[in-house]
C-alpha cells in the first residue's frame, strides 16, 4: 500500500519549529480592526524572504506572487507589506525568537559544561538612513549597531539588541538585557571576559 502522507516541502520543515509559537502569539496578540494580513502569515513571509535572499518589498512581493503553491504562502503587494513592517511590534518577533531557542537543544561541548554557562557578545555596524534620526552618529552620518549575544555552550545566538551605532558591546553585556542568568560568563570585544560574579572569566571570549 502506498504512503497517502503527502512529503512535507523543505519550507515546512524549516518553518515548523517556530509555528506554534507563533500560533500561539498570533491568538493572543491584539489585532486591528482593518488588517488584511496577520502576524503568523507575517512571520512565514519573511522566513521565506530572508531564505531565498530577497533584497526589496517589490521583489519580494513579486516572488510571493510568483511562489510554488505548495509553500501555502499568499500573493501580497508591496505596499501591504510595507504596512506589517510599521504596524507589527518589533517584540513579537523577539518574544518568538526567545521562545524559540528555549526549545532548541543546541550542540553541546562537554569540555565547556564544568564552567557554567559562557556567552559572547559583539557588535556589527550597518549604514542607517538619513531618515532615522535616532540613528545619527555625527553630521550626515548615520548608523546602527546590532549586539548579537552567542551562547559558547549551545553554539546558537540567544538574543540581540540594537542601538545607535556609537553603542558599546561591552555596556550592553554589562547591562545583561539578555535575560542572562546572574552567574554567567560573558565576554565583550577583544576577548575582554567577565564574571558578574567571580570577576574576570577567562573562559568568555569575543566572537572576533
Amino acid at each position: 500500500m502506498s504512503d497517502t502522507h503527502p512529503t512535507p516541502t523543505t519550507f515546512a520543515v524549516l518553518t515548523q519549529p517556530l509555528q506554534p509559537i507563533s500560533q500561539a502569539i498570533e491568538d493572543q496578540r491584539k489585532k486591528h480592526g482593518n488588517e488584511t494580513l496577520s502576524w503568523y502569515t507575517f512571520t512565514q513571509i519573511l522566513i521565506f524572504c530572508y531564505t531565498i535572499g530577497c533584497k526589496g518589498l517589490n521583489l519580494l512581493a513579486t516572488e510571493l506572487e510568483n511562489a510554488d503553491p505548495e509553500l501555502a504562502l499568499p500573493a501580497v503587494p508591496a505596499a501591504t507589506l510595507s504596512d506589517a513592517f510599521r504596524r507589527f511590534p518589533a517584540h513579537l518577533m523577539r518574544q518568538a525568537f526567545l521562545e524559540l531557542v528555549q526549545h532548541i537543544a543546541g550542540r553541546e561541548i562537554p569540555e565547556l559544561q564544568d564552567l557554567g554557562p559562557l556567552w559572547g557578545v559583539d557588535g556589527s555596524y550597518f549604514p542607517a538612513l538619513r531618515g532615522m534620526a535616532w540613528a545619527k552618529v555625527r553630521d550626515q552620518v548615520y548608523g546602527i549597531k546590532l549586539h548579537l549575544c552567542f551562547s559558547l555552550n549551545q553554539m546558537i545566538p540567544m538574543d540581540c539588541v540594537i542601538t545607535i551605532g556609537t553603542g558599546s558591546e561591552r555596556h550592553n553585556a554589562r547591562a545583561l538585557p539578555w535575560g542572562l542568568a546572574p552567574d554567567a560568563a560573558h565576554g565583550g570585544p577583544r576577548g575582554a571576559g567577565e564574571h558578574p560574579g567571580r570577576g574576570p572569566a577567562t573562559a568568555a571570549t569575543s566572537l572576533r
